[in-house]
């Protein structure tokens, strides 16, 4: 199931003071179900996408190659 949320950095996150930057990006759950019941869960966030947003790690552009 892939999940987008948006929200707002407004109390201490991860070590990161508040920002009162509005985040958005993606996450992607995995469930396991056997016999009618859930046997696992995997949840994976796209986490880089939102230190970028906050502004707690750099984002770089690169143009493409020339010709690509």
């Amino acid at each position: 199931m892939l999940v987008i949320a948006h929200g707002t950095h407004k109390g201490e996150f991860m070590g990161i003071a508040p920002t009162a930057m509005t985040v958005t990006f993606s996450g992607i759950n995995i469930y396991t179900i056997a016999h009618g019941r859930f046997i696992q869960s995997h949840v994976n966030w796209d986490m880089l996408t939102v230190f970028s947003q906050i502004g707690a790690v750099p984002v770089r552009f690169h143009a493409p190659p020339k010709g690509a």
